[in-house]
């Protein structure tokens, strides 16, 4: 196993513990996306998104639905914003090569791609996924702005939250099915996959919106 599917396997399996107390319960509805107002509206205008190579990441900078704002390398995006896109590219080309659905077209971004918006949520909360059918313009995904970038880390990381809730847009069932993902997690053979899906599959994720 390369060291390259190695991290990605482990951020995905250490995503699982995810699994509980993150999700908040959803109203009934279309969801607006916080670009456009509703419960989860920026409190200040939107920056230029981040586009990257399988995602689109929206953010603000200032006030506290912002990311920390470094800026190491000079490109004028700053690092947090800059590997929200890097994680979720590794997940949703991990996701593809292993046969899952491609996520739909999105139709109220910048263009195609996912949308992934960095927002402040409730507490306990790393991240939300909205469904084709509650988002508006589609499906779209968002995440809080004081996760932990470090690798790897499992509970609050950056790379196991984006990498599960963006799962929820690339599974053949269209939820996140926890046996499902405990096949596909543990397929780089980190542990025994027998062990790992039945002792996964007695706390199943939560069903997208």
């Amino acid at each position: 196993m390369s060291r390259g599917s190695l991290a990605l396997a482990f951020t995905l399996v250490a995503g699982l513990a995810l699994a509980a107390g993150t999700h908040a319960a959803l109203a009934a509805g279309t969801v607006q996306r916080p670009t456009s107002g509703g419960t989860y509206a920026f409190k200040t205008p939107e920056a230029t998104p981040y586009v990257g190579a399988r995602a689109v990441v929206h953010y603000v900078t200032s006030g506290p639905d912002a990311p920390a704002l470094n800026d190491d390398n000079g490109d004028g995006y700053p690092d947090y914003v800059e590997q929200v896109a890097a994680a979720a590219d590794v997940a949703l080309a991990y996701y593809q090569q292993h046969g899952f659905k491609v996520p739909l077209a999105d139709t109220a971004g910048p263009d195609t791609k996912p949308d992934i918006y960095i927002d402040s949520l409730p507490p306990g909360t790393f991240g939300l996924t909205f469904g084709e059918q509650t988002g508006e313009g589609g499906s779209f995904v968002l995440v809080s702005p004081r996760l932990d970038p470090s690798v790897p880390k499992a509970f609050g990381g950056l790379n196991p939250t984006v990498a599960h809730e963006l799962f929820a847009l690339s599974s053949k069932l269209g939820v996140s099915s926890s046996t499902e993902m405990a096949h596909y997690a543990y397929a780089q053979g980190i542990v025994d996959t027998t062990d790992a899906t039945s002792n996964i599959a007695a706390t199943p994720l939560a069903a997208v919106a």
